[in-house]
């Protein structure tokens, strides 16, 4: 992969470049994508990150895009292994329309508990990665990762933390 044989803050430069270009043909476009999220959870902590490029500052669930013709639990399975360096099974809780960067999205949610391994960032596209309570989320916290997150509370019942 590209990120490994680059340093990374030359990779990162690549990602705010390549996002800003990706927002531009969003506008011309305007397409319909599928995209993914992956809740990982430990107990009533769920990991969040800031990405590289985009609004750097934001807290999100990480997830991405499904390609053309992909399964949303294979995209999720390969998002999170290019992203956290996971290999999971992952249970899909839910999906959520939005509408971002002049893109119309279908948001499949999906949910795994923490594994035993260690994360392995991928340092070019994910500047931090925190465990945070989930009746004690950080700010600012994207508006689709809360959406997400409520996803995860219908499917517990409210016992997932309380409300945001």
């Amino acid at each position: 992969m590209l990120q490994r044989r680059l340093p990374v803050p030359l990779v990162r430069v690549g990602y705010r470049i390549a996002y800003r270009v990706a927002q531009l043909a969003w506008f011309v476009v305007r397409p319909d994508v599928d995209g993914v999220k992956g809740i990982l959870r430990d107990g009533d902590r769920v990991l969040l990150v800031r990405h590289t490029y985009g609004d750097r500052g934001r807290w999100d669930v990480p997830g991405g895009h499904a390609h053309a013709g992909e399964p949303p639990v294979d995209a999720v399975r390969r998002e999170m292994h290019e992203e956290l360096g996971l290999v999971l099974d992952w249970d899909h809780v839910g999906s959520i329309g939005a509408t971002s960067d002049h893109k119309v999205e279908r948001v499949h949610c999906f949910v795994a508990a923490r594994p035993a391994a260690e994360l392995r960032l991928a340092r070019g596209e994910i500047a931090e990665a925190q465990w945070f309570q989930l009746d004690a989320l950080p700010a600012p916290i994207g508006e689709l990762s809360v959406r997400t997150l409520a996803l995860l509370r219908g499917r517990d019942g409210g016992k997932a933390g309380a409300a945001m």
